[in-house]
């Protein structure tokens, strides 16, 4: 059966096609961004969700680039507009400045000498834990939960962030997920029994990221 959940994210470089009323060829595109869901480019072209969903049939979650997204007439300006339409990435989870600082200068201390993919893992991470009910809720209360992040324990975590960690906090915290879901990670030097035990999402570089 059909599921509404299955169409909630659109990888960057996707493009939508907007279909004008009258059914004709001429369309509309959309540059999928980081963040984007088809529930805001609904609201974005003023349809409803069902009908979009209704128009693209069954889809895997996420939407590979190059693919599109027929979209039926709809009621907004975009209808009449040959421009692309640019959306904001939301947010996944509530933060605050002081709180994207913290992310960045953790993924700094975490991932600060391995590859972007792994850096925005780790701020993955830490969203998945505030989505999660066996964590706190909130990004702080995650970071400083005791034993849980070495940077916090020896002081790494006092370094401020960089422009690309910061990049990086506000890609996980639009959605992005490298890892589909992982609530820890470790390098490739651990021994923990326990963390080994656990079934991997994604490997980066030194960096394994696991459910």
């Amino acid at each position: 059966m059909f599921k509404m959940n299955n169409l909630k994210k659109i990888l960057i470089g996707a493009t939508i096609i907007l279909l004008t009323g009258s059914g004709s060829a001429k369309a509309i595109t959309h540059d999928a961004q980081s963040g984007d869901n088809l529930y805001r480019s609904s609201k974005t072209y003023g349809i409803t969700l069902d009908t979009l969903s209704e128009s693209n049939g069954e889809w895997d979650n996420l939407i590979i680039p190059g693919e599109t997204l027929e979209i039926p007439g709809s009621t907004s300006s975009a209808n009449s507009s040959n421009e692309s339409v640019e959306t904001k990435p939301e947010s996944v989870i509530p933060y605050n400045d002081e709180e994207l600082q913290l992310l960045g200068r953790l993924i700094r201390a975490e991932a600060g000498n391995q590859p972007y993919t792994a850096k925005v893992a780790v701020g993955s991470v830490v969203v998945n834990r505030v989505k999660s009910d066996k964590f706190p809720s909130n990004i702080s209360s995650v970071i400083y939960e005791k034993n849980q992040f070495t940077p916090v324990d020896n002081g790494m975590i006092n370094k401020p962030a960089t422009d690309e960690t910061i990049k990086a906090a506000k890609e996980a915290l639009a959605g992005v997920d490298p890892t589909n879901g992982a609530l820890f990670f470790y390098d490739t030097s651990a021994t923990s029994k326990w963390l080994l035990s656990k079934p991997q999402a994604l490997k980066v570089d030194k960096m394994v990221f696991a459910y």
